[in-house]
């Protein structure tokens, strides 16, 4: 990178790209990237842009990343962190916070997916067995 100010102008079109692609690959890709989410995130250090950019709704793939998430990531955020290890503390509380915040779209989800599927429909109520698992285990 540059010296000086070009060097933080290009630092910041990096990162503003970064985040460009982060919704983009929320938005449009079939399973939640893992791998991108973790590189990332360990490029910007930002949790809160990156949660800010995943707006969950039902007219995308963002809710089915979503799901992905915790069908496939859930059990290990909340355990050993083997996928997440570039993480620092601060930064999973406020994943598990935003999962948690969210949690109420896996119910509507299973109702608005329900005819798209059988695999689906089976993957989204294992995932409101997960989440809801813990939850009443952490009440």
């Amino acid at each position: 990178m540059g010296n000086g100010r070009d060097g933080q102008d290009e630092t910041d079109s990096i990162v503003r790209f970064l985040y460009s692609w982060w919704t983009d690959l929320i938005k449009h890709k079939s399973y939640f990237d893992n791998e991108a989410f973790c590189i990332i995130f360990k490029l910007t250090g930002d949790i809160d842009q990156l949660l800010d950019r995943w707006a969950i709704n039902f007219t995308d793939n963002s809710f089915l990343n979503f799901v992905d998430l915790i069908y496939n990531y859930y059990d290990d955020l909340t355990g050993r962190r083997e996928n997440f290890g570039e993480f620092d503390e601060s930064s999973i509380k406020k994943l598990l916070q935003w999962i948690e915040k969210n949690s109420d779209l896996v119910e509507q989800g299973f109702f608005q997916y329900a005819d798209k599927g059988e695999e689906l429909a089976e993957k989204i109520s294992v995932t409101h067995y997960i989440f809801g698992g813990n939850k009443n285990r952490n009440s």
